[in-house]
C-alpha cells in the first residue's frame, strides 16, 4: 500500500476528532439523562445562573470527562493503530525511559512557571486596533466565560471533590491531550517538515489554538514547546505526561490550599514574582533545556 501523504493523515486525523466530537456529545447527552437525569441543554443553560448547583457542577465535569475521552483519546489511539499495524505502543513511543527524564521534565515545569506567569499578564494587556473592537470584545468575552468555567468547575474543591478534579484536570487532561498533541499531531509534522523545532512550535500553536482563550495563547504556547521537546528528548510520551500533570494538577491544589486557608498565595492572579524571579526562571529554563539536550536520551529508532 502506498503511504499516505501529510494532507492526508492530517485530514484523517481531524475528521477523527470531528467525528468522535459529535459522538461524544451524543453519548453524553445519553449518559445525562440517564445517569443525572438532566439534559445537556439545561447544564448550559443552569451554568449562565448565579447559583449553580452541586449535581450541575457534577454534571458538568461528567460532561468534561465523556468529551475528552471521545475527542482526543479514541481519534489518537485509532489514528496511531492505523499508522503503525496495531504497535500502538511502539507509534506512541508509552515505554519507560531513565529517570533522569522525568526529573529534568518536573524541574523545568517548576522552573518555567514565573516566566509563564509573566507571559500571561503580557497576553492579557494585548489590545486591538479600534476597527477590530468586535474581534477583541469576542475574545474578552471568551475568556471571562473560561475563566468561569473554571471557577465553577473547582467550587467545591476539597475532599473527594479534590480528588475528582486531579482525575479530571490532572490525569485525564494530561493523558489525552499529549496522545494527540504529542504523540499523533506532532510525529507528523515532524516527518512533514523534517525539522524538529518547526514542527515542536507549529505543533505548540496549534496545541494552544484549539484551546481557544486568546488571552492565554502565549504562556499555552511555551507550555507547548516545554511539552514537544520533552517528548523528543526523552523519548517517551510518559515525561510529557508527566510535565502535563504537574502543571494541571498544581494549579488545583494550589487553588484547593488557598480556599482553606493554607496558604496565601492565590494561584488566579498573574502575580509573576517580579523582574528577579522572571530572570531567574529563564536563567535556570534554558539551563535545563541545555543540559537536556547534551543529555537526550538515544533514538529507539
Amino acid at each position: 500500500m502506498q503511504p499516505r501523504s501529510f494532507m492526508q493523515n492530517v485530514l484523517r486525523l481531524l475528521l477523527l476528532f470531528v467525528a468522535f466530537n459529535l459522538i461524544g456529545s451524543v453519548v453524553t447527552l445519553v449518559l445525562l439523562r440517564s445517569l443525572f437525569n438532566i439534559d445537556g441543554v439545561d447544564v448550559i443553560n443552569q451554568l449562565q445562573s448565579a447559583d449553580v448547583s452541586a449535581s450541575t457542577i457534577n454534571a458538568l465535569k461528567f460532561m468534561q470527562f465523556i468529551q475528552v475521552f471521545f475527542s482526543f483519546i479514541i481519534p489518537a489511539h485509532l489514528f496511531a493503530r492505523s499508522q503503525s499495524d496495531n504497535q500502538v505502543v511502539d507509534y506512541l513511543s508509552l515505554h519507560t525511559t531513565h529517570w533522569k527524564h522525568f526529573l529534568i521534565g518536573a524541574l523545568l515545569i517548576f522552573a518555567i512557571s514565573p516566566l509563564v506567569t509573566f507571559s500571561s499578564a503580557i497576553n492579557e494587556q494585548i489590545t486591538f486596533p479600534s476597527y477590530f473592537s468586535n474581534i477583541e470584545h469576542y475574545f474578552k468575552n471568551q475568556q471571562i466565560q473560561s475563566q468561569k468555567f473554571a471557577t465553577l468547575f473547582l467550587k467545591d474543591n476539597t475532599g473527594k471533590d479534590l480528588l475528582i478534579n486531579l482525575f479530571v484536570v490532572g490525569v485525564l487532561a494530561a493523558f489525552s491531550e499529549e496522545l494527540f498533541f504529542r504523540g499523533v499531531l506532532q510525529k507528523l509534522l515532524i516527518n512533514h517538515f523534517n525539522n524538529v523545532h518547526l514542527a515542536i512550535l507549529a505543533c505548540a500553536i496549534l496545541f494552544s489554538s484549539l484551546h481557544q482563550e486568546f488571552y492565554a495563547l502565549i504562556p499555552r504556547i511555551l507550555l507547548g514547546l516545554l511539552l514537544g521537546y520533552a517528548y523528543v528528548y526523552s523519548k517517551s510520551l510518559w515525561v510529557p505526561i508527566l510535565i502535563h500533570f504537574i502543571n494541571n494538577a498544581s494549579a488545583v491544589l494550589l487553588d484547593s490550599f488557598f480556599k482553606q486557608g493554607i496558604t496565601s498565595f492565590n494561584p488566579n492572579s498573574n502575580d509573576y514574582f517580579g523582574i528577579a524571579g522572571v530572570l531567574i526562571s529563564f536563567v535556570a529554563t534554558i539551563a535545563l533545556f541545555w543540559y537536556w539536550q547534551k543529555n537526550k536520551a538515544p533514538s529507539i529508532l
